[in-house]
């Protein structure tokens, strides 16, 4: 209806429109388009010759203009020409869909065959410490493990430092101590006494992972890693070890090896609840969301209501497309524990992915009032604000999360990504640059500076294509060559079956083109 309105498209340049103008020619309205001086820069010319109106290609931006002029002061002509252009385009090879679909038929043929002829060729070719403590030292230990097991901690701590002052030189009541101030977040307290523990029993594998767990508290995470491989190297079988390493790799960014170690808690104790959420937890950051979802659901059997669990299962049941089930885990975690952030952060995540948008805020707002330097909470309230048009509220939040980790590179990209809609592409350009400095294989921020070079006057022809070599090879390095075939390709089928999928197939120009095509196709495969 609404190109009903318009007499004369003018083509964006130095890019034309792409589908917008080949949807103007379909629904019949004359286009002026300026062909540029790259491949991009020609599509609107390729359009407008196939569909024979190569007048009304302009070469330079004075002939655009002219053309513009001299089109619009002859209503009488444009009248003719419109009025048999949409037959006229239909007719063209532009819209030949019989003939397309020939060529793709025949395309696709080819590579089958020459798949089969590759296979065939390929199938044809082819604690101990304890025991030297005194009898009165042992009964004291004895007591002191009954008391922690009781939970009460009061007399625990009170019966430890009486021990360290009877026997200064047994690691018992220092381990005690120093696991105690764990505990209760006393972390300096707690280095200091599991390290003297340490001193006088070596070998003690719980007092290593003691001392891991305080380490990591405190940030010292290279740390708390080497101790917990200490811990296994004494004793390879410590299954809480196994854990907490796994959980150390995990927040490290070492994914591959964090879910090797959880896996192996879980085997050596497959009723070990923290070692089921690590391990649910390191599928999640690996976005094997799927066997995530199993592990937090095994964990929760085992121990039911662990707020942690269930926001990490919300997180993963999002991403597997069960909203619901994502909101009531997201939900129940949030009731558990009101305080915590990350399940506040992973509930408006859900929301946003719902269309929630005002619900999302809350969420992200609920965040960050509980955890003011949570960078991941104000980069996913940029998303939200941006995705309800909210360009300088989400730059705004993206800078936040910036000034609280200044490698976010995440928050870099989204931050480019705003700022080249707001149509300021030299900054765009520098955020992204700096978003591939932090992390060189993001491939989704090299192909976002790809694309704003392209519209950015500063950089030549020569300079676009360089970025995309440098992108191809990124992207090279990545890619895997396809093999999991369900049918024999040896075999010469019938018919073939041809999966079409873009999300340009809903209500979009491209989905409409395609439609006659497709209809064809389906009688030559």
């Amino acid at each position: 209806a609404a190109h009903a309105e318009v007499d004369i498209l003018l083509d964006t340049f130095p890019y034309p429109g792409g589908t917008t103008t080949c949807e103007a020619l379909w629904m019949g309205v004359p286009t002026i388009t300026l062909a540029g001086d790259t491949l991009l820069a020609r599509q609107g010319a390729s359009l407008l010759t196939a569909a024979g109106l190569p007048d009304w290609v302009a070469h330079s931006e004075d002939e655009y203009v002219g053309k513009a002029i001299t089109f619009a002061q002859n209503p009488a002509s444009l009248a003719v020409l419109r009025a048999g252009l949409r037959e006229r385009v239909a007719r063209s090879p532009l819209f030949d869909a019989p003939r397309f679909a020939s060529h793709l038929s025949q395309a696709l043929w080819v590579m089958w065959r020459e798949l089969s002829i590759t296979r065939l060729a390929q199938n044809e070719n082819a604690a101990p410490v304890m025991s030297d403590a005194a009898p009165q030292a042992q009964q004291a230990m004895d007591a002191i493990v009954a008391l922690y097991q009781q939970g009460r901690f009061a007399e625990v701590e009170a019966a430890a430092r009486k021990f360290c002052n009877d026997y200064p030189e047994h690691f018992f009541g220092w381990k005690i101590l120093g696991t105690l101030c764990v505990q209760f977040g006393h972390t300096d307290l707690a280095i200091a006494h599991l390290e003297k523990a340490i001193s006088l029993a070596p070998e003690d594998v719980g007092t290593y992972s003691n001392l891991g767990v305080a380490l990591k508290n405190l940030g010292r995470r290279d740390e708390a890693i080497t101790c917990y491989r200490r811990a296994l190297a004494v004793k390879p079988d410590y299954a809480e070890a196994h854990c907490n390493l796994g959980n150390a790799l995990r927040e490290a960014g070492q994914l591959a090896e964090a879910i090797e170690h959880c896996r192996q808690a879980v085997g050596l104790r497959p009723d070990y609840a923290e070692a089921h959420a690590n391990l649910g937890a390191a599928f999640l950051d690996s976005g094997n969301f799927s066997d995530a979802k199993t592990c937090c659901e095994n964990a929760l059997k085992l121990k039911p209501d662990q707020p942690r669990v269930l926001s990490n299962l919300g997180a993963a049941l999002k991403d597997l497309g069960q909203i619901d089930a994502a909101l009531m885990a997201l939900r129940r975690a949030v009731e558990l524990q009101p305080d915590y952030a990350e399940a506040h952060n992973n509930l408006g995540v859900v929301f946003h992915e719902c269309g929630l948008l005002d619900h999302a805020k809350q969420s992200y707002h609920q965040a960050v009032q509980l955890k003011p330097d949570y960078a991941e909470a104000f980069n996913n309230l940029g998303n939200t604000l941006k995705a309800d048009g909210e360009l300088e509220a989400s730059a705004a939040a993206r800078r936040r999360a910036l000034e609280i980790n200044p490698s976010y590179a995440e928050a870099y990209n989204n931050l480019g990504v705003v700022l080249q809609d707001e149509g300021r592409l030299p900054e765009a350009v520098d955020c992204y640059r700096r978003t591939l400095e932090i992390k060189p294989s993001f491939i989704e921020a090299h192909s976002n500076l790809i694309f704003c070079l392209n519209f950015d006057e500063r950089f030549s022809a020569e300079d676009r294509l360089l970025e995309a070599r440098a992108f191809g090879e990124k992207v090279q390095e990545k890619a895997t060559e396809f093999r999991a075939w369900k049918s024999s390709a040896t075999v010469l089928p019938d018919r073939l079956r041809i999966g079409f999928v873009s999300g340009d197939l809903k209500i979009h120009p491209v989905g409409f083109f395609l439609e006659n095509a497709l209809s064809c196709l389906s009688t030559n495969l």
